[in-house]
Protein backbone atom coordinates (compact mmCIF):
# COMPACT_ATOMS: atom_id res chain seq x y z
CA UNK A 1 0.00 0.00 0.00
CA UNK A 2 3.00 2.00 1.14
CA UNK A 3 4.52 1.61 -2.47
CA UNK A 4 1.75 2.47 -4.61
CA UNK A 5 0.41 5.54 -2.37
CA UNK A 6 4.51 7.06 -2.88
CA UNK A 7 4.33 6.52 -6.60
CA UNK A 8 0.80 8.12 -7.06
CA UNK A 9 2.03 11.10 -5.10
CA UNK A 10 5.73 11.46 -7.20
CA UNK A 11 3.41 11.10 -10.13
CA UNK A 12 1.40 13.05 -9.06
CA UNK A 13 3.50 16.10 -8.40
CA UNK A 14 5.46 15.27 -11.96
CA UNK A 15 2.29 15.88 -13.54
CA UNK A 16 1.17 18.81 -11.25
CA UNK A 17 3.71 21.14 -12.08
CA UNK A 18 2.53 21.23 -15.47
CA UNK A 19 -1.42 20.82 -15.12
CA UNK A 20 -1.03 23.73 -12.83
CA UNK A 21 0.46 25.98 -15.81
CA UNK A 22 -2.11 24.97 -18.39
CA UNK A 23 -4.69 25.65 -15.42
CA UNK A 24 -3.23 29.18 -14.51
CA UNK A 25 -3.15 29.53 -18.49
CA UNK A 26 -6.92 28.59 -18.65
CA UNK A 27 -8.42 30.81 -15.56
CA UNK A 28 -6.58 33.76 -16.83
CA UNK A 29 -7.96 33.57 -20.22
CA UNK A 30 -11.00 35.58 -20.56
CA UNK A 31 -12.94 33.01 -23.02
CA UNK A 32 -12.05 29.43 -23.32
CA UNK A 33 -13.67 26.11 -24.44
CA UNK A 34 -14.65 22.88 -23.38
CA UNK A 35 -11.68 21.59 -25.66
CA UNK A 36 -9.48 24.13 -24.27
CA UNK A 37 -10.17 22.38 -20.74
CA UNK A 38 -9.93 18.96 -21.98
CA UNK A 39 -6.78 19.28 -23.93
CA UNK A 40 -5.24 20.84 -20.22
CA UNK A 41 -6.26 17.38 -18.94
CA UNK A 42 -5.06 14.93 -21.51
CA UNK A 43 -1.76 17.04 -22.80
CA UNK A 44 0.06 16.70 -19.21
CA UNK A 45 -0.80 12.97 -19.43
CA UNK A 46 0.35 12.51 -23.17
CA UNK A 47 3.82 14.15 -22.42
CA UNK A 48 4.33 12.30 -19.25
CA UNK A 49 3.81 9.27 -21.39
CA UNK A 50 6.58 10.46 -23.63
CA UNK A 51 9.09 10.32 -20.71
CA UNK A 52 11.42 7.44 -19.58
CA UNK A 53 9.17 4.92 -17.46
CA UNK A 54 6.03 7.96 -18.46
CA UNK A 55 4.19 4.83 -20.37
CA UNK A 56 4.61 2.72 -17.54
CA UNK A 57 2.95 5.21 -14.90
CA UNK A 58 0.38 6.38 -17.47
CA UNK A 59 -0.60 1.91 -17.13
CA UNK A 60 -0.18 1.74 -13.28
CA UNK A 61 -2.85 5.01 -13.01
CA UNK A 62 -5.40 3.53 -15.70
CA UNK A 63 -5.26 0.37 -13.37
CA UNK A 64 -4.93 2.19 -10.34
CA UNK A 65 -8.32 4.41 -10.97
CA UNK A 66 -10.38 1.51 -11.24
CA UNK A 67 -9.24 -0.32 -7.92
CA UNK A 68 -11.74 0.79 -5.11
CA UNK A 69 -9.08 1.55 -2.35
CA UNK A 70 -6.38 3.25 -4.72
CA UNK A 71 -8.89 5.02 -6.70
CA UNK A 72 -9.89 6.75 -3.43
CA UNK A 73 -6.60 7.78 -2.95
CA UNK A 74 -5.50 8.81 -6.24
CA UNK A 75 -8.58 11.22 -5.72
CA UNK A 76 -7.36 12.72 -2.87
CA UNK A 77 -3.38 13.23 -4.42
CA UNK A 78 -5.44 14.84 -7.61
CA UNK A 79 -8.14 16.64 -5.80
CA UNK A 80 -6.87 20.14 -6.46
CA UNK A 81 -6.70 19.58 -9.98
CA UNK A 82 -10.06 18.23 -10.08
CA UNK A 83 -11.73 20.95 -8.35
CA UNK A 84 -10.02 23.60 -10.94
CA UNK A 85 -10.90 21.51 -13.67
CA UNK A 86 -14.40 20.73 -12.42
CA UNK A 87 -14.98 25.14 -11.39
CA UNK A 88 -13.83 25.52 -15.22
CA UNK A 89 -15.74 23.09 -16.59
CA UNK A 90 -18.96 24.53 -14.99
CA UNK A 91 -18.29 27.92 -15.96
CA UNK A 92 -18.46 26.37 -19.17
CA UNK A 93 -21.53 24.61 -18.87
CA UNK A 94 -23.36 26.48 -16.40
CA UNK A 95 -27.30 24.52 -17.00
CA UNK A 96 -25.65 21.31 -16.72
CA UNK A 97 -26.78 19.87 -13.26
CA UNK A 98 -23.67 19.01 -10.69
CA UNK A 99 -24.41 15.51 -10.32
CA UNK A 100 -23.94 14.65 -14.24
CA UNK A 101 -21.07 17.22 -14.72
CA UNK A 102 -18.84 15.17 -11.75
CA UNK A 103 -20.19 11.71 -13.52
CA UNK A 104 -19.43 12.95 -16.80
CA UNK A 105 -15.98 14.27 -16.03
CA UNK A 106 -15.20 10.87 -13.90
CA UNK A 107 -15.92 9.15 -16.98
CA UNK A 108 -13.72 11.45 -18.97
CA UNK A 109 -10.89 10.97 -16.69
CA UNK A 110 -10.90 7.25 -16.46
CA UNK A 111 -11.21 7.03 -20.36
CA UNK A 112 -8.59 9.33 -21.14
CA UNK A 113 -6.12 7.02 -18.29
CA UNK A 114 -7.00 4.13 -20.64
CA UNK A 115 -6.64 5.37 -23.88
CA UNK A 116 -3.11 7.09 -22.93
CA UNK A 117 -1.97 3.61 -21.19
CA UNK A 118 -2.84 2.16 -24.57
CA UNK A 119 -0.02 3.46 -26.20
CA UNK A 120 -2.77 3.73 -29.02
CA UNK A 121 -1.34 0.30 -30.14
CA UNK A 122 -4.87 -0.83 -30.17
CA UNK A 123 -6.08 1.88 -32.69
CA UNK A 124 -3.25 1.52 -34.60
CA UNK A 125 -3.94 -2.20 -35.06
CA UNK A 126 -7.69 -0.84 -35.90
CA UNK A 127 -6.33 1.47 -38.17
CA UNK A 128 -4.21 -0.07 -40.12
CA UNK A 129 -6.44 -3.36 -40.74
CA UNK A 130 -9.20 -0.71 -42.11
CA UNK A 131 -6.36 0.77 -44.53
CA UNK A 132 -5.77 4.06 -42.86
CA UNK A 133 -2.64 5.94 -41.41
CA UNK A 134 -1.69 6.32 -37.78
CA UNK A 135 -0.42 9.46 -36.50
CA UNK A 136 0.18 10.23 -33.25
CA UNK A 137 -0.85 14.02 -33.38
CA UNK A 138 -4.13 13.41 -34.85
CA UNK A 139 -4.67 10.43 -32.28
CA UNK A 140 -4.34 13.04 -29.57
CA UNK A 141 -6.62 15.69 -30.84
CA UNK A 142 -9.32 12.53 -31.63
CA UNK A 143 -8.78 11.86 -27.69
CA UNK A 144 -9.75 15.52 -26.58
CA UNK A 145 -12.09 16.15 -29.85
CA UNK A 146 -14.21 12.82 -28.46
CA UNK A 147 -13.63 13.59 -24.33
CA UNK A 148 -14.72 17.49 -25.69
CA UNK A 149 -18.29 15.73 -26.99
CA UNK A 150 -19.05 13.87 -23.97
CA UNK A 151 -18.90 16.68 -21.67
CA UNK A 152 -20.61 18.98 -23.60
CA UNK A 153 -23.26 17.34 -25.09
CA UNK A 154 -26.48 18.09 -24.35
CA UNK A 155 -28.39 16.46 -21.04
CA UNK A 156 -31.10 13.73 -22.49
CA UNK A 157 -34.01 14.22 -20.31
CA UNK A 158 -35.92 10.64 -19.05
CA UNK A 159 -34.18 8.63 -21.49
Amino acid sequence: DGLIEALLRRGASRVGDRLDEMLDKLEAQGKITVRDLVAAMVEPVEELKSTPGGLDYARFLASVSLHPRYSEFLAGVTNRYTTRFLALLERLTPGMPSDVRLRRFAYARTFMYHAIASDDRTVELWMQVHGEKTDAVAATNDLIDLLSGGLAAKVQKGA
